[in-house]
């Protein structure tokens, strides 16, 4: 029996049209396998029997610039697009309470956490709670629940993914036209019986699968998700500590993080990465039921270490010298302010000379800044001295 091709045929038909372009996207965006759409054909032979092989159409790029697809419209510019979003975050952290926060933004067309949000319905499967809960959460929160009729709560029946939960989706946006944000809390309520072979290669599917109905349906899914119990600062991307394999945040468009040392913090570090987004690495404040955004969490780790030096003896004394002394230009020597500041109230010892002049070389860009001065250092007959001029007059310094 012949095992090799013995003829082979390639046969290129035209090139798609413009008509059928999109015709040809939206079949391969839906995973659609129709032959007769395909653009090249071979005829092989393969242990005696002649087959028809096709391979998938794709368009030039120069085809691909002359399409005008429709502007994807995000749930909140920058940070939630369509599609599926993931919360990975402890338990008892405050993420249901993040996502109601969130939802009630949506269906208000409110703003989060500074970002202006798109309105829309809004279906939330609270599976871990009750309708009584919900509304006692509510109340909680202040929030004005006459306006919410665009939040809609589901405390149960919702179907496994890939026995139902999929179809449930359709039937919700047949019956809420405008809905925009879907959010499941949690995920191990609707999470299939998978086996532990192929895992990631079934989750990899099965997210994937949930991504593209989302984004085809033009609404956002929110997975919120248990973090495991490992250490957030072992070396691993905080990311990806979900329970499960790494297919879910890899088949997410934005991952956000949400840590905190202990429970009983109120501040909280959230994270966020996704395909289309700027990294987002911000602290927020998660206190009486309410979450805000505190700002840039290297800017605010800056700004409160800059606080502390600026609490230092060291600076008070620094700055207790320049603001009392006149003109543009003062001088000093680390072992006679060290002396002086000991009588000075509120002040008393700085340290040894040698470590005080590392101090101030090791601060001296937030000095400069704070006091408006340039420094400088010199050695001469009179040992080590560090001089203090104002901005503009560094000239002026004096040459003892």
């Amino acid at each position: 029996m012949q095992t090799t091709i013995e003829r082979q045929e390639a046969a290129l038909m035209p090139p798609p049209t413009e008509e059928n372009i999109k015709q040809i996207i939206s079949d391969s965006e839906q995973g659609e396998n129709k032959l007769e759409d395909k653009n090249f054909e071979m005829i092989t032979q393969k242990d005696g029997k002649l087959k028809k092989i096709y391979a998938p159409r794709g368009l030039s790029v120069k085809m691909l610039a002359q399409i005008e697809f429709p502007r994807r419209v995000w749930l909140a510019e920058g940070f939630i697009p369509p599609g599926v979003t993931v919360i990975i975050a402890d338990y008892k952290s405050g993420k249901t309470l993040f996502a109601y926060q969130f939802s009630i933004a949506v269906a208000t067309g409110g703003t989060f956490l500074g970002w202006q949000v798109s309105k829309g319905t809004v279906v939330y499967f609270d599976l871990e709670s009750n309708f009584e809960r919900a509304q006692e959460r509510l109340i909680r929160m202040g929030a004005d629940m006459d306006d919410l009729e665009k939040f809609v709560i589901v405390t149960n029946g919702i179907e496994m993914l890939r026995s139902g939960l999929e179809e449930q989706l359709i039937a919700y946006k047949q019956r809420y036209p405008d809905l925009r944000l879907v959010v499941i809390d949690t995920l191990s309520k609707v999470y299939p019986s998978i086996g532990e072979k192929g895992m990631f290669m079934e989750e990899t599917k099965l997210y994937g699968d949930l991504r593209r109905q989302a984004q085809q349906m033009g609404i956002t899914v929110i997975i919120i998700h248990h973090k495991t119990k490992m250490d957030s600062g072992s070396g691993i991307n905080p990311l990806s500590l979900g329970y499960g394999t790494n297919a879910l945040p890899a088949n997410a468009d934005v991952i956000i993080g949400l840590y905190r040392r202990h429970t009983t913090d109120s501040e909280v570090h959230l994270l966020a990465q996704g395909n289309d987004i700027e990294n987002l690495d911000l602290i927020c404040e998660y206190k009486d039921l309410k979450w805000t955004v505190m700002g840039n969490s290297e800017e605010i780790a800056n700004r409160r270490q800059e606080e502390e030096i600026l609490s230092t003896s060291q600076f008070k004394a620094i700055a207790s010298v320049w603001r009392n002394h006149k003109g543009n230009t003062i001088s000093f020597r680390p072992s006679d302010l060290i002396e002086e500041a000991q009588h000075w109230p509120d002040i008393g010892w700085i340290g040894e000379a040698k470590g005080f002049a590392k101090w101030i070389r090791e601060n001296k860009f937030l000095i400069e800044r704070t006091l408006g001065v340039e420094v400088a250092e010199k050695r001469n007959n009179a040992g080590q001295q560090f001089f203090l001029s104002r901005i503009g007059q560094i000239n002026e310094k004096p040459d003892t």
